[in-house]
Protein backbone atom coordinates (compact mmCIF):
# COMPACT_ATOMS: atom_id res chain seq x y z
CA UNK A 1 0.00 0.00 0.00
CA UNK A 2 1.35 3.98 -0.48
CA UNK A 3 2.24 5.88 1.62
CA UNK A 4 -0.18 9.18 1.79
CA UNK A 5 1.40 11.81 -0.10
CA UNK A 6 3.82 13.99 1.79
CA UNK A 7 4.28 17.27 0.46
CA UNK A 8 4.55 19.79 3.41
CA UNK A 9 8.42 21.03 4.54
CA UNK A 10 8.91 22.62 7.64
CA UNK A 11 11.69 24.58 6.51
CA UNK A 12 13.87 26.95 9.45
CA UNK A 13 14.91 29.62 9.97
CA UNK A 14 17.19 31.10 12.92
CA UNK A 15 18.86 33.56 14.20
CA UNK A 16 20.95 34.01 17.23
CA UNK A 17 23.05 36.42 19.30
CA UNK A 18 25.35 35.57 22.16
CA UNK A 19 25.27 37.43 26.29
CA UNK A 20 27.47 40.25 26.12
CA UNK A 21 31.22 38.93 26.74
CA UNK A 22 30.39 35.43 26.51
CA UNK A 23 31.68 32.92 23.38
CA UNK A 24 29.24 30.59 24.23
CA UNK A 25 25.13 31.21 23.30
CA UNK A 26 23.09 29.77 26.16
CA UNK A 27 20.15 29.26 23.75
CA UNK A 28 20.07 25.97 21.77
CA UNK A 29 17.57 24.88 18.87
CA UNK A 30 17.09 21.41 17.09
CA UNK A 31 14.95 20.41 14.77
CA UNK A 32 14.01 16.93 13.28
CA UNK A 33 12.62 15.63 10.45
CA UNK A 34 10.60 12.48 9.67
CA UNK A 35 8.67 11.21 7.03
CA UNK A 36 5.96 11.66 9.71
CA UNK A 37 6.27 14.48 11.69
CA UNK A 38 8.82 17.20 12.41
CA UNK A 39 10.19 18.06 16.04
CA UNK A 40 11.71 21.23 17.03
CA UNK A 41 12.72 22.78 20.50
CA UNK A 42 14.40 26.27 21.05
CA UNK A 43 15.86 25.82 24.97
CA UNK A 44 17.15 28.54 26.99
CA UNK A 45 19.71 27.42 29.75
CA UNK A 46 19.58 29.31 33.48
CA UNK A 47 22.63 30.88 33.36
CA UNK A 48 25.79 32.76 31.10
CA UNK A 49 28.25 31.35 28.70
CA UNK A 50 29.37 27.22 29.05
CA UNK A 51 27.21 26.21 31.90
CA UNK A 52 23.99 27.56 30.27
CA UNK A 53 24.87 26.10 26.65
CA UNK A 54 24.94 22.80 28.70
CA UNK A 55 21.93 23.19 30.46
CA UNK A 56 19.84 23.92 26.98
CA UNK A 57 21.78 20.94 25.42
CA UNK A 58 20.99 18.26 27.80
CA UNK A 59 17.05 19.38 27.77
CA UNK A 60 16.96 18.86 23.81
CA UNK A 61 19.21 15.70 24.31
CA UNK A 62 16.78 14.52 26.98
CA UNK A 63 13.72 15.08 24.85
CA UNK A 64 14.34 14.02 22.03
CA UNK A 65 16.05 10.56 22.73
CA UNK A 66 12.66 10.10 24.62
CA UNK A 67 10.65 11.24 21.76
CA UNK A 68 12.78 8.98 19.08
CA UNK A 69 11.92 6.11 21.36
CA UNK A 70 8.37 6.71 20.46
CA UNK A 71 7.18 8.42 23.74
CA UNK A 72 4.90 11.23 23.22
CA UNK A 73 5.26 14.66 23.33
CA UNK A 74 3.54 15.15 26.43
CA UNK A 75 5.51 12.70 28.54
CA UNK A 76 8.64 13.60 27.12
CA UNK A 77 7.81 16.75 28.55
CA UNK A 78 6.69 15.52 31.65
CA UNK A 79 10.16 13.43 31.71
CA UNK A 80 11.89 16.59 31.45
CA UNK A 81 10.17 18.71 33.93
CA UNK A 82 10.62 16.49 36.48
CA UNK A 83 14.47 17.63 36.37
CA UNK A 84 13.74 20.97 36.31
CA UNK A 85 10.95 20.87 39.25
CA UNK A 86 14.79 19.33 41.02
CA UNK A 87 16.41 22.23 40.05
CA UNK A 88 14.13 24.64 41.77
CA UNK A 89 15.92 23.02 45.01
CA UNK A 90 19.03 21.28 43.78
CA UNK A 91 21.97 21.86 41.62
CA UNK A 92 21.51 20.52 38.33
CA UNK A 93 20.71 22.17 35.16
CA UNK A 94 17.74 24.18 34.42
CA UNK A 95 16.28 25.63 31.19
CA UNK A 96 13.00 27.11 30.17
CA UNK A 97 11.94 25.50 26.59
CA UNK A 98 9.63 25.57 23.73
CA UNK A 99 9.19 21.91 22.44
CA UNK A 100 7.11 21.47 19.22
CA UNK A 101 5.86 19.10 16.88
CA UNK A 102 4.33 19.48 13.35
CA UNK A 103 2.79 16.35 11.91
CA UNK A 104 2.93 15.86 8.24
CA UNK A 105 -1.03 17.07 7.94
CA UNK A 106 -0.03 20.31 9.23
CA UNK A 107 -1.18 19.99 12.74
CA UNK A 108 0.95 21.32 15.61
CA UNK A 109 1.38 21.25 18.98
CA UNK A 110 3.74 22.92 21.62
CA UNK A 111 4.50 23.12 25.12
CA UNK A 112 6.00 26.43 26.71
CA UNK A 113 8.12 25.80 29.93
CA UNK A 114 8.96 29.37 31.49
CA UNK A 115 9.45 30.75 27.74
CA UNK A 116 7.46 32.68 25.55
CA UNK A 117 4.79 31.38 23.76
CA UNK A 118 5.04 31.09 20.07
CA UNK A 119 3.02 33.22 17.31
CA UNK A 120 1.66 32.01 14.00
CA UNK A 121 2.15 34.17 10.78
CA UNK A 122 -0.75 33.17 8.32
CA UNK A 123 -1.96 35.30 5.39
CA UNK A 124 0.48 38.13 6.38
CA UNK A 125 -0.92 38.54 9.89
CA UNK A 126 1.22 38.29 13.05
CA UNK A 127 -1.25 37.00 15.69
CA UNK A 128 -1.27 34.99 19.21
CA UNK A 129 -3.09 31.75 19.56
CA UNK A 130 -5.18 30.64 21.99
CA UNK A 131 -3.36 28.48 24.83
CA UNK A 132 -4.37 26.28 27.56
CA UNK A 133 -2.30 26.03 31.27
CA UNK A 134 -2.07 23.02 32.88
CA UNK A 135 0.69 20.94 35.51
CA UNK A 136 3.03 18.33 34.88
CA UNK A 137 5.34 16.99 36.85
CA UNK A 138 4.97 20.16 39.31
CA UNK A 139 5.59 22.68 36.95
CA UNK A 140 3.25 25.05 34.67
CA UNK A 141 3.33 24.87 31.02
CA UNK A 142 1.28 26.34 28.56
CA UNK A 143 -0.35 24.19 25.24
CA UNK A 144 -0.40 25.62 21.88
CA UNK A 145 -2.30 24.27 19.00
CA UNK A 146 -3.12 24.65 15.66
CA UNK A 147 -3.58 23.10 12.28
CA UNK A 148 -1.25 24.46 9.86
CA UNK A 149 -1.30 24.94 6.10
CA UNK A 150 1.03 25.43 3.41
CA UNK A 151 2.36 29.14 3.61
CA UNK A 152 2.03 29.54 7.45
CA UNK A 153 4.80 30.38 9.89
CA UNK A 154 5.35 29.26 13.62
CA UNK A 155 8.00 31.97 15.25
CA UNK A 156 9.46 31.15 18.31
CA UNK A 157 11.82 33.64 20.45
CA UNK A 158 13.73 33.34 24.10
CA UNK A 159 13.57 35.76 26.39
CA UNK A 160 16.08 38.07 25.39
CA UNK A 161 13.41 38.97 22.79
CA UNK A 162 10.73 40.09 25.19
CA UNK A 163 13.11 41.36 28.41
CA UNK A 164 14.89 43.36 25.77
CA UNK A 165 15.00 46.86 27.49
CA UNK A 166 14.58 45.62 31.61
CA UNK A 167 15.61 48.37 33.62
CA UNK A 168 16.64 50.63 30.75
CA UNK A 169 12.99 52.21 30.16
CA UNK A 170 11.29 49.28 29.14
CA UNK A 171 9.67 48.56 32.70
CA UNK A 172 9.42 44.51 32.67
CA UNK A 173 11.06 44.83 29.21
CA UNK A 174 10.29 45.36 25.26
CA UNK A 175 7.68 42.40 26.07
CA UNK A 176 5.75 40.22 23.16
CA UNK A 177 3.53 42.80 22.31
CA UNK A 178 6.56 45.01 20.97
CA UNK A 179 8.09 42.34 19.29
CA UNK A 180 4.82 41.45 17.40
CA UNK A 181 4.17 45.10 16.39
CA UNK A 182 7.78 45.35 14.89
CA UNK A 183 7.30 42.03 12.95
CA UNK A 184 3.86 43.17 11.92
CA UNK A 185 5.62 45.94 10.29
CA UNK A 186 8.47 43.75 8.92
CA UNK A 187 5.91 41.52 7.12
CA UNK A 188 3.52 44.06 5.87
CA UNK A 189 6.39 46.07 3.85
CA UNK A 190 7.17 42.25 2.46
CA UNK A 191 10.81 42.47 3.68
CA UNK A 192 12.28 39.46 3.27
CA UNK A 193 12.16 36.81 6.38
CA UNK A 194 16.30 37.05 7.09
CA UNK A 195 15.91 40.58 6.96
CA UNK A 196 13.35 41.11 9.26
CA UNK A 197 14.79 38.37 12.14
CA UNK A 198 18.13 40.73 11.53
CA UNK A 199 16.05 43.55 12.60
CA UNK A 200 14.30 41.91 15.86
CA UNK A 201 17.95 41.50 16.55
CA UNK A 202 19.22 44.94 16.03
CA UNK A 203 15.92 46.49 17.93
CA UNK A 204 16.81 44.44 21.12
CA UNK A 205 20.60 44.74 21.16
CA UNK A 206 19.35 48.79 20.80
CA UNK A 207 17.11 48.28 23.44
CA UNK A 208 19.66 47.18 26.00
CA UNK A 209 22.24 49.90 25.75
CA UNK A 210 23.69 48.56 21.84
CA UNK A 211 24.42 45.23 23.83
CA UNK A 212 22.70 42.17 24.16
CA UNK A 213 21.96 41.92 28.28
CA UNK A 214 20.91 38.35 27.13
CA UNK A 215 20.96 35.54 24.69
CA UNK A 216 18.84 36.03 22.20
CA UNK A 217 17.18 33.66 19.64
CA UNK A 218 14.37 33.95 17.04
CA UNK A 219 13.48 30.97 15.10
CA UNK A 220 11.14 30.84 12.50
CA UNK A 221 9.37 27.19 11.21
CA UNK A 222 7.75 28.08 7.53
CA UNK A 223 5.54 24.98 6.24
CA UNK A 224 6.00 25.08 2.33
CA UNK A 225 5.68 22.45 -0.02
CA UNK A 226 8.31 19.87 -0.42
CA UNK A 227 10.54 19.09 -3.17
CA UNK A 228 10.56 15.44 -3.58
CA UNK A 229 12.84 13.09 -5.21
CA UNK A 230 12.80 9.15 -5.76
CA UNK A 231 15.48 7.10 -6.82
CA UNK A 232 15.22 3.27 -7.71
CA UNK A 233 18.70 0.97 -7.62
CA UNK A 234 18.99 -2.50 -8.14
CA UNK A 235 16.08 -5.43 -9.00
CA UNK A 236 14.25 -6.54 -6.14
CA UNK A 237 15.55 -10.31 -4.55
CA UNK A 238 12.54 -11.81 -6.06
CA UNK A 239 11.61 -11.52 -9.89
CA UNK A 240 7.96 -12.24 -9.06
CA UNK A 241 7.92 -8.43 -7.35
CA UNK A 242 9.32 -6.61 -10.29
CA UNK A 243 6.10 -5.16 -11.26
CA UNK A 244 5.02 -4.25 -7.36
CA UNK A 245 7.82 -2.54 -6.89
CA UNK A 246 8.06 -0.70 -10.40
CA UNK A 247 4.22 0.35 -9.66
CA UNK A 248 4.70 1.51 -5.80
CA UNK A 249 7.96 3.78 -7.28
CA UNK A 250 6.28 5.46 -9.72
CA UNK A 251 3.12 6.18 -8.31
CA UNK A 252 4.75 8.47 -5.55
CA UNK A 253 5.01 12.09 -6.18
CA UNK A 254 8.12 13.79 -6.86
CA UNK A 255 10.77 12.95 -9.56
CA UNK A 256 11.55 9.65 -10.34
CA UNK A 257 15.60 8.65 -10.62
CA UNK A 258 16.03 5.39 -11.86
CA UNK A 259 20.29 4.72 -11.23
CA UNK A 260 21.69 0.55 -13.03
CA UNK A 261 20.75 -0.37 -16.64
CA UNK A 262 19.14 -4.02 -15.44
CA UNK A 263 16.70 -1.96 -13.41
CA UNK A 264 16.28 0.92 -16.31
CA UNK A 265 15.36 -2.56 -18.32
CA UNK A 266 12.95 -3.64 -15.29
CA UNK A 267 11.37 -0.42 -15.33
CA UNK A 268 11.13 -0.59 -19.72
CA UNK A 269 9.55 -4.08 -19.12
CA UNK A 270 7.15 -3.40 -16.75
CA UNK A 271 5.29 -0.03 -18.25
CA UNK A 272 5.90 -1.10 -21.81
CA UNK A 273 7.97 1.75 -22.42
CA UNK A 274 11.86 1.68 -24.26
CA UNK A 275 15.38 2.21 -23.01
CA UNK A 276 17.31 4.86 -25.04
CA UNK A 277 21.15 5.59 -25.14
CA UNK A 278 21.89 9.03 -24.48
CA UNK A 279 24.82 9.49 -26.55
CA UNK A 280 28.56 7.22 -25.62
CA UNK A 281 30.22 8.64 -22.67
CA UNK A 282 33.32 10.78 -23.27
CA UNK A 283 34.97 9.86 -20.39
CA UNK A 284 35.70 6.98 -17.69
CA UNK A 285 34.58 9.16 -15.55
CA UNK A 286 31.14 9.68 -16.75
CA UNK A 287 28.81 6.94 -16.18
CA UNK A 288 26.50 6.03 -18.81
CA UNK A 289 23.03 8.15 -19.00
CA UNK A 290 19.78 6.78 -20.78
CA UNK A 291 16.26 7.99 -21.11
CA UNK A 292 13.07 6.16 -20.71
CA UNK A 293 9.62 8.04 -20.76
CA UNK A 294 7.93 9.75 -18.28
CA UNK A 295 11.34 9.23 -15.73
CA UNK A 296 13.32 12.15 -15.72
CA UNK A 297 16.69 11.15 -15.12
CA UNK A 298 18.13 7.17 -16.09
CA UNK A 299 21.88 6.58 -15.69
CA UNK A 300 24.19 3.62 -14.41
CA UNK A 301 24.00 2.31 -11.35
CA UNK A 302 26.87 1.85 -8.84
CA UNK A 303 29.58 4.18 -10.40
CA UNK A 304 26.98 7.07 -10.46
CA UNK A 305 26.09 6.30 -6.49
CA UNK A 306 29.69 6.20 -5.89
CA UNK A 307 30.10 9.57 -7.54
CA UNK A 308 27.03 11.08 -6.05
CA UNK A 309 27.92 10.43 -2.63
CA UNK A 310 31.12 11.30 -3.48
CA UNK A 311 30.80 15.04 -4.70
CA UNK A 312 27.50 15.67 -2.92
CA UNK A 313 28.85 18.54 -0.77
CA UNK A 314 31.30 20.34 -2.70
CA UNK A 315 31.00 23.46 -4.57
CA UNK A 316 29.45 22.44 -7.85
CA UNK A 317 28.06 24.49 -10.92
CA UNK A 318 25.08 23.11 -13.06
CA UNK A 319 26.22 21.18 -15.61
CA UNK A 320 25.13 18.52 -18.08
CA UNK A 321 26.41 15.51 -16.64
CA UNK A 322 24.05 13.03 -15.35
CA UNK A 323 25.90 13.13 -11.86
CA UNK A 324 26.35 16.45 -11.32
CA UNK A 325 22.01 16.31 -12.89
CA UNK A 326 21.63 14.30 -9.69
CA UNK A 327 23.64 15.88 -7.25
CA UNK A 328 21.91 19.17 -7.86
CA UNK A 329 18.55 17.74 -7.66
CA UNK A 330 19.48 16.33 -4.09
CA UNK A 331 20.73 18.80 -2.90
CA UNK A 332 17.17 20.82 -3.89
CA UNK A 333 15.45 18.02 -2.68
CA UNK A 334 13.54 17.96 0.67
CA UNK A 335 12.09 14.47 0.53
CA UNK A 336 14.24 11.66 -0.48
CA UNK A 337 12.72 8.44 -1.14
CA UNK A 338 15.45 5.50 -1.73
CA UNK A 339 13.74 2.08 -3.54
CA UNK A 340 16.96 -0.55 -3.27
CA UNK A 341 16.23 -3.48 -4.95
CA UNK A 342 18.13 -6.40 -3.30
CA UNK A 343 18.92 -9.03 -6.03
CA UNK A 344 22.66 -9.93 -6.61
CA UNK A 345 24.73 -8.16 -9.09
CA UNK A 346 27.35 -10.66 -9.88
CA UNK A 347 29.18 -7.65 -11.79
CA UNK A 348 30.02 -5.70 -8.38
CA UNK A 349 32.28 -8.98 -7.11
CA UNK A 350 34.33 -7.96 -10.21
CA UNK A 351 37.91 -6.87 -9.12
CA UNK A 352 37.85 -3.83 -11.23
CA UNK A 353 35.11 -2.20 -9.06
CA UNK A 354 37.38 -2.85 -6.23
CA UNK A 355 40.92 -1.39 -8.12
CA UNK A 356 38.46 1.56 -8.53
CA UNK A 357 37.09 1.78 -5.31
CA UNK A 358 33.59 1.32 -6.55
CA UNK A 359 31.59 -0.01 -3.16
CA UNK A 360 28.24 -2.34 -3.12
CA UNK A 361 25.15 -0.98 -3.92
CA UNK A 362 23.80 -1.71 -0.74
CA UNK A 363 27.12 -0.08 1.14
CA UNK A 364 26.67 2.97 -1.08
CA UNK A 365 23.00 3.24 -0.01
CA UNK A 366 23.24 3.58 3.29
CA UNK A 367 26.42 5.92 3.28
CA UNK A 368 23.86 8.05 0.80
CA UNK A 369 21.44 7.84 3.35
CA UNK A 370 23.36 9.17 6.60
CA UNK A 371 24.83 11.75 4.24
CA UNK A 372 21.48 13.20 3.07
CA UNK A 373 20.23 13.01 6.71
CA UNK A 374 23.34 14.64 7.55
CA UNK A 375 22.54 17.46 5.16
CA UNK A 376 18.77 17.83 6.83
CA UNK A 377 17.39 15.82 4.26
CA UNK A 378 14.26 14.06 5.22
CA UNK A 379 14.72 10.21 3.83
CA UNK A 380 12.52 7.09 3.62
CA UNK A 381 14.64 3.63 2.30
CA UNK A 382 12.73 0.76 1.39
CA UNK A 383 14.35 -2.48 0.51
CA UNK A 384 12.34 -5.52 -1.50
Amino acid sequence: MNEPKLRLYTELLLRQANKRGYRECGDQAEIVRTMEHTDFILADGIGSGSYANIAARMCISRMLHLMRSGIPIHNACEKALRLMHRARSEKVPFAAFNIARIMKNGQFVSLSFEAPLPLLVRDGVVQKLRSTHYTLSKEIVTETSVLLKEGDSMVFFTDGVTQAGLGRGQGMGWGADGFIDLYQKCVSAGMPTGDALDMILMKTKALSGNVHGDDTSVALLTLRKASVINIFSGPPADKTDDAIFVKRFLACDGLKVVCGSTTADMVARVTGKRVHMRGVPDSLATPPEYSIDGIDLVMEGAVTLNQAYNILEEDLKDGEAGVLRLCTLLRKADIVRLFEGQAENVAHNDLTFKQLGILKRAIIMQLLNDKLVKMGKVTKWEKL
